[in-house]
């Protein structure tokens, strides 16, 4: 059995969909569900051998607007990880989805490898650091837990003006011939990831025997793309030279350059499979066909 808690965002609706599509049992947990009982222990339904971790109420654009929602992220964690040590539980491992472009240190040159220093400049990346070892701390000893840095996700279905999503809010911006904006410098460089790859990586280290309890994998394609670099592609995919950049400065939260060395998770048995063109057609396609569909 598996259980995914944070199931309707655009990776946990993909983990589902891959879980479902292997025959794999799933449950899903929201904010609003019953998942601890009175006594402190599992619901039933989330008494799973495996757990994926990915809800969350804040992004990298939001995180300094609400504390209160951070703070009931850590809420929730904590009262998770106490009731799991309460039950006596069966949970074997749980996965956490964490964040691969907010929690290094950027004085440092990228690649970023799961040991390299971490230094979140941003209230968002400090949030998912402690995220981080609040779990890894709270967990009983003998509950795993896979902590999956990631990179920037993308695919179809990915929602617009959440503050974050570069590929898709350029690509509704192409839909409706608005400029393609860039905050800060156009060689700024980020590793964009499939929204496939990543519901991959996710179930595969659900399952992959861990070296410790307690691992930290990078999960991104490995390569830098740098922003003026994707606009070109994203012009080629929908077919519009008339498409034009802008550029504005860059934001409190955003950085020059991250991408990160995923050569730990490759020798794990996972490697992203999307090339950029591929999946930024695959979500053009899809954006074009739900456009459709109201038209």
């Amino acid at each position: 059995m598996r259980c995914v808690v944070g199931p309707d965002g655009l990776l946990g609706s993909a983990l589902v969909r891959h879980l479902e599509s292997y025959e794999s049992p799933v449950t899903c947990f929201r904010r609003s569900d019953r998942w601890s009982l009175p006594t402190g222990t599992l619901s039933a339904g989330i008494h799973a051998e495996v757990v994926f971790w990915l809800a969350g109420s804040v992004n990298p654009a939001t995180a300094d607007l609400h504390p209160d929602r951070i703070e009931a992220d850590f809420t929730a964690v904590r009262d998770f990880a106490d009731a799991v040590a309460k039950s006596g539980s069966r949970v074997r491992r749980v996965v956490l989805s964490s964040s691969g472009g907010t929690v290094y240190d950027v004085s440092e040159a990228p690649p970023y490898a799961e040991g390299a220093a971490t230094k979140p400049l941003s209230t968002y990346g400090r949030h998912k650091l402690a995220l981080e070892q609040a779990l890894a701390e709270a967990l009983p000893p003998e509950t795993e837990l896979a902590i999956l840095r990631v990179g920037n996700a993308y695919g179809p279905g990915q929602p617009v003006g959440t503050g974050q999503g570069v590929i898709a809010y350029w690509l509704d911006a192409a839909l409706n011939q608005r400029p393609l904006v860039i905050y800060g410098a156009p060689d700024t460089s980020r590793d964009f990831t499939y929204i496939d790859d990543l519901a991959a990586a996710l179930a595969h280290f659900g399952d992959v025997a861990l070296d410790t309890p307690r691992e930290v994998f990078n999960i991104g394609s490995g390569q830098p793309t740098q922003l003026d670099d994707l606009a070109a592609t994203i012009m080629a995919v929908v077919g519009e030279d008339a498409l034009r950049l802008e550029t504005l400065p860059a934001r409190s939260f955003d950085v020059p350059h991250i991408w990160l060395d995923v050569s730990r998770a490759a020798a794990a048995g996972w490697q992203a499979r999307t090339p950029l063109e591929t999946g930024i057609a695959r979500s053009w396609e899809a954006l074009m066909a739900s456009r459709a569909a109201v038209s």
